[in-house]
Order: C-alpha cells, then sequence, then structure tokens
C-alpha cells in the first residue's frame, strides 16, 4: 500500500461528483475553508473539478439506490417486504418502495455501469491522486430526519449524501474534521484515493490530526471526565 512520502500528488476537489445542484451556503463555505487549509498543510494546488465532468455514462450516486434498495429487497424477500411494510419507518418505508420497483433489466443496467464510473475515477487519481469533497452536503437535519421543521418525514433526498460514489467505485475513502458550520456542527472533508491506496490515507488523517487536534467535547459543553467526577 502506498505511503504519504516526498513523492509528487495531485490534488482534486469539488463541492460534488454528480450534478446534484450547488452545496448549502453554508457547507460550501466551510468546504472551501477546509479545502484551503488542506492543499497548504499538504503544500499542493488544488485542481478544481466540476460535478459534471467526473461521469458521462450515468450517476453512481443514483445507481447507488437502485443497487441497494434492489439487494436489500431481494435479501428480505419480495413477500417478506410487503407482510411487514407498515411496521417501519416511513424513511425505511421510502427505500423499500424504491427497491421494491426495482426490476432485472435497470438492477444490471446500473451494475454495470459501476465498471465505468470505477474506469473514469481510476482514469482521474492515478497512482498519485486525492480527491477532496464534502463528507455530507447538507448543515444537518433534525434527529427525525427531516432536513428541516417545515419539511415531511421521509429518508434524506440523493443531494445530502457526498459518499454514495465511493461506496459504488470501491476507492477508498475517510472523514476528517474540518473546522465547523455557523449551527456549531462538525464540518467533515471527506479525502478519496487511489485503490488500494489506504495506508495513504491514513498518513493524511495522521497529518490533519497533528495539524488540527480536534476536541474531545463539543464547544460549551462538559467532558465525561468532569461529568464522572461529579459522581
Amino acid at each position: 500500500m502506498a505511503r504519504l512520502d516526498d513523492r509528487p500528488f495531485t490534488l482534486y476537489a469539488a463541492e460534488r461528483t454528480s450534478p446534484l445542484g450547488p452545496l448549502p451556503v453554508d457547507v460550501r463555505r466551510a468546504f472551501h475553508e477546509a479545502v484551503e487549509a488542506f492543499a497548504a498543510l499538504v503544500a499542493r494546488e488544488v485542481d478544481w473539478r466540476e460535478p459534471e465532468g467526473f461521469f458521462v455514462d450515468g450517476d453512481p450516486d443514483l445507481d447507488w439506490f437502485v443497487v441497494t434498495s434492489g439487494e436489500h429487497v431481494n435479501s428480505l424477500g419480495r413477500a417478506w417486504v410487503h407482510e411487514h411494510m407498515d411496521q417501519f419507518h416511513v424513511a425505511t418505508q421510502g427505500y423499500l418502495t424504491t427497491g421494491l420497483e426495482v426490476d432485472v433489466d435497470r438492477y444490471l443496467d446500473a451494475r454495470r455501469r459501476r465498471f465505468l464510473y470505477v474506469r473514469a475515477m481510476d482514469e482521474l487519481l492515478g497512482e498519485s491522486g486525492l480527491l477532496l469533497t464534502p463528507t455530507v452536503a447538507s448543515a444537518g437535519w433534525l434527529a427525525d430526519g427531516r432536513l428541516d421543521a417545515g419539511a415531511e418525514v421521509h429518508g434524506l433526498p440523493p443531494e445530502v449524501y457526498s459518499t454514495a460514489m465511493q461506496n459504488v467505485t470501491g476507492h477508498p475513502a475517510l472523514s476528517v474534521p474540518m473546522g465547523f458550520v455557523t449551527s456549531g456542527l462538525p464540518f467533515g472533508l471527506q479525502i478519496t484515493a487511489p485503490h488500494y491506496h489506504d495506508r495513504r490515507l491514513l498518513d493524511v488523517a495522521a497529518l490533519v490530526e497533528a495539524a488540527h487536534p480536534w476536541a474531545r467535547t463539543a464547544p460549551g459543553y462538559p467532558g465525561l471526565d468532569t461529568v464522572l467526577d461529579g459522581r
């Protein structure tokens, strides 16, 4: 596995890898600040990419829903899903309903496109590329799954996720904390590497952790040690 050493590498950044619309303003600000800090840390120029330039044969973010929802239904059994549908949370009902609508042609088409997505990412990253993206393209959501108080309860929409492409192509990726959004929630910077370069990602995470140590407790809250000492 490749280590992060003195060999040159290319640093890419993209707000999204699929054309699912612009990032929320707060997420975009936090992402650009994180990219700037990361580029300074590794002393590399950033090659910015647009979402539309990644994949021309389909959209892995959308195909992820086709493949995973169909496979969930298949593993549980269609008859069992129909029989127990009313026992699931409404968000899970929506996900499984998507899976029930996936036929074999649609499923196999999505599975075949996976090879094209892998090739596109392999050609971009080569043996020495790193890709920076937001870990989640949202400033947060409510505990019941709604993006805001006025929204209906359902599964989060595709534009919230930034990890589906990596799940489809199998490229190693990790998330490191790099700053906060204005609500006080932490912002995660996702770093994606070429296949089999997992160790390089761990080296990168160690560099980030050393340069930007992460607080063990949320700002304004007492640490667990303080709570335990007061027993």
